[in-house]
């Protein structure tokens, strides 16, 4: 459940999967999935609940529409 009743998630983050390059001192993650950790983590700390936030995992190719998991995702 998320912050604001009525929504399933606090944030939703929409990017490119080939943008999400990894910095220089990689770990794996690519900085939009630092990003996501780093504003959970902000989230967290400023108003004391752990947010849910969405960014979706999957390759999507480009110029395939929207599943209907990211149209909920996003109306929620």
């Amino acid at each position: 459940m998320a912050y604001v009743p009525g929504f399933r998630n606090d944030v939703f983050i929409s990017y490119a999967h080939g943008d999400d390059e990894p910095p220089v001192s990689a770990d794996g993650k690519g900085w939009v999935a630092h990003l996501r950790d780093r504003l959970h983590a902000a989230i967290r700390l400023r108003l004391g609940f752990s947010p849910n936030i969405w960014m979706d995992k999957r390759d999507l190719d480009p110029n395939v529409n929207f599943d209907n998991e990211i149209h909920d995702q996003l109306d929620s």
